[in-house]
């Protein structure tokens, strides 16, 4: 019977682990100017909310009666909010998780205390509009975010009843060049290795930043000095194991960002260390995104990436 006990246990402990990794959806926040030309922050839920034209399913209401301009954002009154709140199984006493990584800056704000808001999509639509051209999600008081970057460029929102959060322990990724010889090609995988020699590159710059377990290292492949590949190795110091490969390719979707340097003034891209409780060490930050949304990587191959949800839609 112990042994039983043992193994159901464990077996808790892995589908709870799971669960948890399943249900941390991540949101960005967005500027936006709404139709008496206050800027605001919001959070759009438009990717896991869905839209439907059915009368019982709407999203928003009639907007026929409404001049064109006052259309673009709408305070959605309790019905509207309700359903928005039950299908995205969001309770009044959940709360937003706010957290600015750059100041180390957690704000917990009660969803009861936001408007539920529908603001049209920053690429635009034609009058009248549809249901599909709004993102739905939360308006966020700027006084809430005084400590913040105007585009809140490094801030991540989470909605739940805990916040999944740890503070303080992201750091930026200062890089050092190094010389190539350093940086162990023969370490990528086969299957990567075969995708590199398709573009026909050169072997550019390769850096590397360490931590007291940890080396990073990135090595570029260019064409005429422009970077058109990343590649980059995270080893485990004392048992040399690889916790992470990723590479990173400019196409259509995707550009990579500059490296973070010692330089003045720098862009901040690449951030490392502790994010989440109870998961492994992350990093992320190495691509502009131009479809699609970014992703933070853990550096344990056992652990999937987390997928920030953006409403990016082109």
């Amino acid at each position: 019977m112990k042994i039983v006990l043992y193994f159901t246990i464990f077996f808790l402990i892995i589908l709870s682990n799971t669960l948890c990794s399943q249900n941390l959806i991540l949101y960005d926040l967005e500027l936006f100017e709404n139709n008496t030309k206050d800027s605001i922050a919001f959070i759009s839920l438009s990717d896991n909310y869905i839209l439907s034209e059915h009368p019982d399913s709407l999203a928003i209401p009639n907007i026929e009666e409404k001049e064109e301009k006052d259309a673009q954002y709408l305070k959605l009154d309790s019905l509207y909010r309700k359903r928005f709140l039950s299908k995205m199984n969001i309770s009044e006493t959940d709360s937003v998780f706010i957290y600015d990584y750059s100041t180390s800056i957690l704000i917990p704000i009660p969803i009861n205390n936001l408007n539920v808001v529908a603001c049209l999509n920053i690429y635009g639509a034609e009058w009248p509009y549809k249901q599909s051209d709004f993102m739905i999600g939360f308006e966020i008081n700027r006084n809430f975010l005084k400590n913040s970057d105007k585009y809140f460029v490094n801030s991540l929102a989470y909605i739940g009843k805990k916040s999944p959060f740890v503070t303080g322990q992201l750091k930026p990724i200062i890089w050092k060049k190094i010389e190539t010889k350093n940086f162990p090609l023969n370490r990528i995988s086969p299957e990567e290795t075969s995708k590199l020699q398709k573009y026909q590159c050169e072997i550019g710059n390769a850096y590397a930043y360490n931590t007291d377990s940890l080396q990073y290292l990135i090595q570029e492949f260019v064409i005429k000095n422009d970077v058109l590949v990343r590649c980059l190795l995270v080893i485990r110091i004392n048992t040399a194991k690889i916790v992470c490969e990723r590479i990173y390719y400019d196409h259509e979707s995707a550009s990579p960002a500059p490296l973070n340097s010692n330089e003045p003034y720098s862009e901040i891209n690449q951030w490392t260390g502790k994010l989440f409780k109870n998961k492994p060490i992350v990093i992320f930050g190495f691509e502009y995104i131009s479809f699609g949304c970014p992703e933070i990587t853990f550096l344990d191959p056992l652990e999937k990436d987390v997928y920030i949800s953006c409403d990016n839609r082109h």
